[in-house]
């Protein structure tokens, strides 16, 4: 722009002192989350548990997202009728669910409910699976599924946050959830690649057995104090 840089001018390369706010909270951040990754997370203390909640996220997510995303897909081959009445059926069946699940988490526990709940949710995928096109028994095994499934969210999502300690728990949410993102795209990939089939749905049904197995090994969190309480 025509004007003359002063004399004492010199480029100081950006190091660690002299950061921006934000880089150097970013910096941080990302330090704090690899701490957190090796050293507790997956720490001598809770790396069996960690692989456990891995495998029961990704699992869950791919058996629920496999037959919840394509339900309308699935209704139509089942020849449901009126689609859009049975998907709100499925939908609703989640307030029962949800009503079911403020009870078990603490009566039975986080871990029995997640384990249990994947367990009947199998079942009900497995039904889903073999039901007769026509009739009531399609739209009555999703509406079974998703009613008892909502309730292994509820529970998952709560023992998964009570089994870390504060200073790790954002961490491991996130990394957990990651998993589950995963899993919910292989879960949809797997089923709309075998739509007509019951291959996806079978396989989804796996996935759940799996995952409550996984979840039945975590330690139970339900009546007692946080780790750093």
């Amino acid at each position: 722009n025509g004007r003359a840089l002063p004399d004492d001018f010199r480029l100081v390369p950006l190091a660690a002192g002299n950061q921006k706010p934000g880089q150097a909270g970013f910096a941080a951040a990302w330090a704090h989350a690899g701490y957190n990754l090796r050293s507790v997370v997956f720490g001598s203390k809770l790396r069996r548990t960690s692989v456990c909640l891995l495998v029961t996220w990704f699992a869950f997510s791919l058996g629920w997202f496999g037959l919840m995303l394509w339900l309308p897909t699935l209704f139509e081959e089942k020849a449901q009728g009126n689609v859009y009445a049975s998907t709100l059926l499925v939908a609703l069946a989640n307030a029962p669910g949800n009503a079911a699940a403020f009870y078990t988490v603490d009566a039975l526990g986080r871990r029995r409910t997640v384990a249990v709940s994947l367990a009947a949710a199998a079942v009900a995928a497995a039904l889903f699976t073999v039901a007769p096109d026509g009739g009531a028994w399609p739209t009555a095994a999703a509406c079974a599924f998703n009613a008892i499934s909502v309730g292994a969210w509820n529970a998952l999502d709560t023992m998964t946050a009570e089994l870390f300690p504060t200073e790790a728990r954002s961490t491991a949410m996130g990394l957990f959830g990651a998993a589950g993102r995963l899993g919910s795209i292989a879960g949809a990939s797997i089923t709309g690649l075998l739509p007509s089939g019951p291959g996806g749905l079978s396989i989804g049904a796996a996935m759940l057995s799996i995952g409550g197995f996984a979840a039945f090994l975590c330690p139970e969190t339900a009546q007692t104090g946080l780790q750093d309480a």
